[in-house]
């Protein structure tokens, strides 16, 4: 019986992390878990993906919908913790809504046998529960949460990845009539045994119809970029890494961590040097307008609508208008340079952030005072 894979193994963080009937506690546990990851990882990040002060600023504010599993996890997700996802997973309203229609046909007997494998994984009773679930199976083979659990069970603890991907590859064919979603959710997990079986091919084909199936789920274009990497079709990889990054930017800090991206290197550093550089330089043009637009309000110029485009749009400002409140003003354009003197892309995306706010404040003062002029 093989061992489990590196891509397999729960990484230090999650360690405490557990099957459970209480599932409160395991989400509890897993936001703790996920701001431990992310701020170790950050610590040693590339200095161009972010500065030491957005670290500790940031992690503060590190907030992942745990409860909305894999999808919510983004780039915290590992697969030692992936059967602990799928149990919350099983506890989405989304996925109960599906399991009424699925079960409904079924009689007490039969979702009892199904509440009873599902009782016996939670308490780690694997060969109990892989025989309930085999039974359920039997009565209604149309359950690919039945296939995806006895996955689990032969992947993680049986180690039988053969038998493994043979439920995998079952859930898959019934998810997706249900839910895309789900039908990649399952997809990612036959991919990783195709990795296990070193058909990285097998592997990145898997991941490429989990992402047309679910266009924005970043775990699948994140893992479609790691095995493009390893068959060295560099753009695709960097396509599908910065497609994640723009989803969920913390894969900048996972993917510069990750072995898989050492061969490309240099290719992954330029593109998060060239994202860097995008936002910044898009950050000091908004800025420039901003303040053209303060100053002109403060002067009483009466504008055109052609000469603040991005911050009024239609609107036009007359004379006479009162000050724009220049103390607020000069507060966030201070946050603002300090941001973009970071020279990091992470640091120039808050800054970014900070500017669109002060737009709207902009735009809101502009409507109100029009108003009051009519």
């Amino acid at each position: 019986m093989a061992d489990l894979t590196e891509w397999e193994k729960r990484n230090e963080y999650y360690s405490v992390i557990t099957l459970s009937n209480d599932i409160k506690k395991q989400n509890e546990l897993l936001k703790q878990g996920t701001r431990e990851y992310i701020t170790a990882q950050a610590a040693s990040t590339n200095a161009i993906i972010t500065s030491q002060e957005n670290i500790l600023e940031g992690i503060q504010n590190l907030s992942y919908a745990v409860e909305n599993g894999m999808a919510g996890l983004k780039a915290s997700f590992d697969f030692g913790i992936s059967e602990v996802v799928w149990q919350i997973e099983q506890n989405r309203e989304s996925l109960k809504n599906i399991l009424q229609v699925l079960i409904a046909p079924l009689d007490i007997q039969a979702k009892e046998l199904r509440k009873r494998a599902l009782e016996a994984y939670a308490n780690g009773w694997f060969e109990d529960a892989l025989q309930d679930f085999l039974q359920s199976e039997k009565i209604n083979k149309y359950d690919f949460t039945v296939h995806i659990n006895i996955g689990m069970i032969y992947l993680f603890h049986l180690i039988n990845r053969k038998k493994a991907l043979e439920y995998f590859e079952k859930a898959v064919k019934y998810a997706k009539p249900k839910s895309n979603y789900y039908a990649s959710f399952a997809l990612l997990h036959a991919a990783l045994i195709k990795h296990d079986f070193n058909q990285i091919t097998d592997a990145e084909q898997l991941t490429e119809e989990a992402i047309q199936l679910s266009p924005n789920f970043e775990e699948a274009l994140y893992q479609n970029a790691q095995y493009n990497a390893i068959l060295h079709n560099i753009q695709k990889s960097l396509c599908n890494l910065e497609k994640a990054v723009h989803l969920d930017r913390n894969y900048c800090i996972k993917a510069d961590h990750d072995d898989v991206f050492n061969s490309m290197r240099e290719d992954v550093n330029q593109l998060f040097l060239r994202l860097k550089n995008e936002i910044q330089q898009l950050c000091i043009n908004t800025y420039k307008s901003i303040e053209l637009t303060i100053n002109m309000i403060n002067q009483n110029i009466q504008l055109a609508n052609n000469d603040i485009t991005i911050i009024t749009s239609k609107n036009q400002i007359q004379n006479n208008f009162p000050p724009f409140p220049l103390k607020t003003f000069s507060n966030d354009i201070s946050l603002i340079d300090n941001l973009i003197k970071r020279n990091s892309y992470f640091d120039s995306l808050d800054a970014y952030k900070i500017e669109i706010m002060l737009i709207d404040d902009i735009k809101t003062y502009i409507s109100i005072n029009s108003a009051l002029k009519v």
